[in-house]
C-alpha cells in the first residue's frame, strides 16, 4: 500500500490508545503534592537530558550516508528534534529549580528521583535501540507512533490535570515542538515507507512502542503517586545470585575451610 494509506491505518489503530492515554494522565496526575511533582518532573528530565546523547548517536546511524542530498529532509528533521529534546530537558530542570526542589541542574544528575523506574528505562532503551534499523523503522516507532499519534494526548492530559503553573508550563512550552516532531513522523512515513517490508517493520516498531509506553506509564504512576516502583522479585531469589544446586569447581567456590587449608599449604611451602 502507499505510505499515506499505511499511516492512516496506523492512525486508526492508535486512536483508542491516544484517548486512553489522555484519560489516564488526566485522572492520575490531577492532584499532586510537591514531592510527587518533583518525581514527575525528574523522571521526564531523565529521558530528555541524560539519554539524549545516546539517542543522537544511535539515530544518526539510521539515516544512510548519501552525498547527493537524497535524505536531506530527514537529516534536518532529526537535527532539529535532537536540539528540541535537549531544550525540553532544560524546561524540566528549570521547573525543578523554580519550585525549589534543587538549586541547579547539576543536582539532578545524581538525584535518586532521576533514576528511571524499570518501565521508563525499558522505553528509553527501546528508543535508542531503534537507531539500529532503517530510518523508516525509527520514524515509525518514535516520531509516528509516539510523537504524532499518542504523546500529544499525554501532553494534553498533563496540561489539563496539573494546576501548578510552574509545572504545567514545562509541558505547555513544548507542545508546538512536539507537534513538529509528530509532523515529521507523518511526513517521513508517508514519503519513504513504501515497501511491504518497510511497512511491516514500521508497524512492528509502532506496536512495540505502544506496549512499552503502556508498561512505562504504570511504573511511572506507581513511582510518582505512591512513592515506590512496581514491586519486583527480591534480588536474593534471582537465579543469577542464588546458591548453585551442585558444587562448582574449587576454583570458583572457595569456602572458608578450603581457603584456610590453602593458606596453610602456601605457608608450609
Amino acid at each position: 500500500m502507499r505510505g499515506k494509506d499505511f499511516f492512516r491505518e496506523m492512525e486508526t489503530i492508535a486512536a483508542p490508545i491516544a484517548k486512553a492515554t489522555y484519560d489516564s494522565v488526566r485522572d492520575t496526575y490531577s492532584d499532586m503534592n510537591d514531592d510527587q511533582k518533583f518525581r514527575f518532573l525528574a523522571q521526564f528530565w531523565y529521558i530528555e537530558a541524560p539519554t539524549i546523547a545516546n539517542f543522537s548517536r544511535a539515530w544518526w546511524n539510521a539515516v544512510p550516508r548519501d552525498t547527493t542530498g537524497k535524505y536531506r529532509d530527514v537529516e534536518m528533521f532529526l537535527a532539529r528534534q535532537l536540539y528540541d529534546e535537549s531544550r525540553h530537558g532544560k524546561l524540566y530542570a528549570d521547573a525543578c529549580i523554580r519550585k525549589g526542589y534543587v538549586k541547579s541542574e547539576d543536582e539532578l544528575w545524581t538525584h535518586p528521583y532521576t533514576r528511571p523506574v524499570p518501565g521508563w528505562l525499558n522505553f528509553a532503551n527501546w528508543l535508542e535501540h531503534l537507531g539500529n534499523y532503517h530510518f523508516t523503522t525509527l520514524y515509525g516507532g518514535e516520531q509516528m507512533a509516539s510523537e504524532c499519534l499518542t504523546f500529544p494526548k499525554f501532553l494534553e492530559g498533563a496540561i489539563d490535570a496539573i494546576d501548578d503553573p510552574v509545572v504545567r508550563w514545562a509541558f505547555e512550552a513544548q507542545t508546538e515542538e512536539e507537534a513538529f516532531h509528530g509532523m515529521t513522523g507523518r511526513y517521513v512515513v508517508t514519503k519513504y515507507c513504501q515497501t511491504a517490508h518497510q511497512q511491516d517493520e514500521a508497524a512492528w516498531a509502532a506496536q512495540t512502542t505502544w506496549r512499552l509506553l503502556a508498561e512505562a506509564s504504570v511504573d511511572l504512576a506507581k513511582f510518582v503517586m505512591d512513592g515506590q516502583t512496581v514491586e519486583r522479585p527480591p534480588i536474593a531469589a534471582h537465579p543469577a545470585v542464588s546458591p548453585p544446586a551442585k558444587r562448582v569447581p574449587r576454583t570458583l567456590d572457595h569456602s572458608d575451610e578450603e581457603s584456610a587449608k590453602d593458606a596453610a599449604e602456601i605457608a608450609e611451602s
